[in-house]
């Protein structure tokens, strides 16, 4: 799939880019952060949100769970991990450290 990889940075770039900090590496990404219904119980809700980043495998390869990050220059410690389709995109499920 000639051009693939090259795609990529395009497609990251029409969506809400961001940077990306880990340690001294940085990356462009995208940022989802979408409201949720996290708990619902007759008529009482919790709403929550989910900070969640994608962005190139390649780029971060050696981030794992548990490691501090800055998305937008706001500090955040990754709670998941998970490969997306053929692994070639990561995303990251953050919280608040």
């Amino acid at each position: 799939m000639a051009g693939y990889a090259e795609d990529l940075g395009n497609i990251l770039s029409d969506l809400r880019e961001v940077t990306i900090v880990f340690g001294a590496t940085t990356v462009k990404g995208v940022l989802d952060s979408p409201d949720e219904l996290l708990l619902e119980s007759g008529q009482s809700a919790a709403i929550g949100k989910h900070i969640a980043v994608t962005y190139e495998s390649s780029a971060l390869s050696s981030l794992v769970v548990g490691s501090s990050i800055t998305v937008d220059a706001v500090p955040y410690t990754v709670r998941e991990r998970l490969k997306i389709g053929d692994g070639k995109l990561t995303r990251i499920l953050c919280k608040v450290p």
